[in-house]
């Protein structure tokens, strides 16, 4: 899906790494642990684990994931392709795809508002103002703390 909307992918070398893949989304570099999602009401929600399990002969336990793995949750449903942030997620993530009328005072996650092409061009934009501060604190003199420098 990146690859799909001109972002060059990466994958790392070895078998060590908590991410699967890196996008390079606008000159920002991310890290994407891939997920498969599944539904458990009918299709209304889609949700996926944001932990893993692993085994030995004595059982299974499982392993959480935190910031310093990577940043972001990568994932699909029915054609459509999800970002969602390393920091939204604990041991799974549901996103809602129609409206739940049984419920009052809906407090959904709304699965577009994760879609990847929509995050990406936050990404982007986010990248693109941080660089035009930072060509804004070189042409006015100012260093990386904010304090003048002398030519």
């Amino acid at each position: 899906a990146f690859q799909r909307l001109g972002y060059a992918v990466s994958l790392p070398y070895g078998e060590d790494e908590q991410y699967d893949f890196i996008a390079d989304v606008g000159g920002r570099l991310i890290r994407v642990q891939a997920k498969t999602s599944h539904t458990d009401d009918e299709g209304k929600t889609f949700k996926f684990e944001c932990r893993n399990m692993r085994y030995n002969s004595k059982g299974g336990w499982h392993v959480y994931y935190d910031e310093n793995d990577f940043d972001y949750y990568g994932t699909s449903w029915k054609g459509q392709c999800y970002l969602v942030p390393i920091s939204e997620c604990h041991n799974s993530k549901r996103l809602r795809i129609s409206e739940n009328r049984n419920r009052r005072g809906n407090q959904s996650i709304w699965a577009e508002d994760y879609e990847l092409e929509k995050v990406a061009h936050k990404l982007e934009e986010e990248e693109l103002n941080e660089r035009i501060y930072q060509d804004r604190q070189t042409d006015t003199g100012l260093g990386v703390v904010g304090r003048r420098q002398d030519p």
